[in-house]
């Protein structure tokens, strides 16, 4: 592997991050919505 190739994974590596991310965005702020509403079920219970 030459530094072209090292730097060229790393940069496709983080396209695909960046659109997964911006992709699950509404979902991961829903999950977190609901996060602390499950850990306070159980004291509530």
């Amino acid at each position: 592997n030459t530094w072209a190739d090292i730097l060229n994974r790393a940069g496709l590596g983080m396209e695909v991050m960046h659109e997964r991310n911006a992709h699950n965005f509404p979902l991961d702020l829903a999950t977190t919505e609901s996060a602390p509403v499950a850990l306070q079920a159980p004291a509530i219970g």
